[in-house]
């Protein structure tokens, strides 16, 4: 892992401490982790690329080996363990003005997911590739409403009790959508 990216990423999670987003420069960034701007621009556009990164990098040890659909409620459990666990940055994206940034980046993390499980869900069967993305589009849409909610209720509800709802709400519905689009 790019040892400079994560020094940043720790030096924009220790200001959140004491600073909410929207008032974080790139300066204030390079100061804390005794950097140069010239090397954050080296690794990222921009501060939202930054948080994008960091976000990614959270988030993205919670999903590794998780992609299947036997354990894609497992998945997304660990994804609401790792936001949790980020609730720090989360919560300041959250508040800030820049909140859609935050769904776009959840929505991101978990259509990645989901198209994952529904390519394996699909395997065998004769559908268009729109058709397994629209399925894919479906689901990553209502995951995400869900964390989102539960985001904006402070993340009160216990992440496994959510999972298990949800797993018992869509238990064999990925390949049965699936299966109302196969080619005739």
């Amino acid at each position: 892992m790019n040892t400079t990216k994560v020094s940043l990423a720790n030096a924009l999670m220790s200001i959140l401490q004491t600073k909410p987003f929207n008032k974080i420069t790139v300066k204030n960034v390079v100061d804390e982790c005794g950097l140069t701007r010239q090397t954050f621009y080296n690794h990222f556009g921009d501060m939202y690329e930054l948080v994008e990164w960091t976000c990614l990098q959270a988030i993205k040890e919670s999903l590794q080996d998780n992609s299947d659909y036997d354990h894609w409620q497992k998945g997304l459990y660990k994804l609401m363990l790792a936001i949790k666990k980020n609730s720090l940055l989360v919560n300041n994206m959250q508040r800030s003005q820049n909140r859609d940034i935050l769904v776009k980046y959840i929505y991101k993390i978990i259509n990645n997911y989901v198209i994952t499980v529904v390519e394996k869900q699909a395997y065998g069967l004769d559908i268009a590739q729109d058709d397994k993305n629209f399925v894919a589009h479906f689901y990553s849409l209502a995951f995400m409403a869900i964390i989102v909610e539960w985001i904006k209720n402070g993340m009160k509800a216990d992440p496994k009790e959510v999972s298990d709802k949800i797993g018992t709400l869509l238990k064999g519905n990925f390949r049965n959508d699936l299966q109302k689009y196969v080619k005739s």
